[in-house]
């Protein structure tokens, strides 16, 4: 389900399923624990709490299983971690706050007493969400330099994500428009973004316990 799955996701998960976790642990230590997991194994209770929100089922757990997996072999793989260790830096404190910005909607989505009202109120958020990223972004290339990172892909679905959800999410936001229009004619990705595959899975974004945008037809502005 999760397109956009960090070790941040992976830590929340976790947390998820009540298991004990540490700062220090990595991408695959996380995984491994995850996977040996009983609650993993099994359906899992839905049960409420003080956010009001649902718990992810196993498929959609052993989706952003995958997700991160496959995100550890590509990082590695093309080099997309940081060219030196200031930009890993900014690459890290980047991707904690998307993973926010990620979660504020996947929340959202996965509450039980999700309806219009809550849709709408929301709604109306969206511009405090962004205008920080608006302002982070300015006149730069990419998030945390000139050259591109695995957090840039990671903001383009995420943004894109905000986009589906709200057709006018990004309306206010040039800078933001101007990053994604940079990322999506990226030429290494356009023969990827016209293939069925990326176009099959475009939609839904979320998984089908989702309360929105995990089924059905999808909107017009896709």
């Amino acid at each position: 389900m999760f397109k956009c799955c960090r070790k941040a996701d992976l830590r929340l998960i976790a947390k998820e399923l009540g298991l004990n976790i540490s700062d220090e642990m990595t991408v695959l230590e996380l995984i491994d624990m995850i996977k040996k997991s009983d609650k993993f194994k099994t359906e899992p209770k839905t049960k409420e709490n003080d956010r009001s929100r649902g718990y992810l089922s196993p498929d959609e757990l052993r989706q952003a299983e995958l997700s991160l997996v496959s995100l550890a072999q590509q990082t590695r793989k093309y080099d997309l971690e940081g060219k030196d260790d200031e930009q890993k830096l900014r690459v890290s404190l980047v991707e904690q706050q998307m993973t926010d910005l990620h979660y504020a909607l996947v929340l959202l989505v996965y509450r039980s007493d999700y309806d219009e009202k809550v849709k709408a109120e929301f709604i109306q958020n969206i511009p405090n969400l962004l205008k920080p990223w608006e302002k982070y972004i300015g006149e730069n290339k990419y998030l945390t330099g000139d050259s591109i990172t695995y957090v840039d892909f990671m903001a383009y679905d995420v943004f894109d994500f905000y986009r589906l959800f709200h057709k006018e999410a990004l309306d206010d936001f040039p800078k933001i428009k101007a990053f994604q229009e940079r990322m999506k004619n990226l030429p290494e990705l356009q023969e990827y973004m016209n293939s069925s595959t990326y176009q099959n899975r475009r939609w839904p974004i979320f998984g089908p316990t989702a309360k929105d945008c995990g089924g059905g037809d999808p909107p017009e502005h896709l």
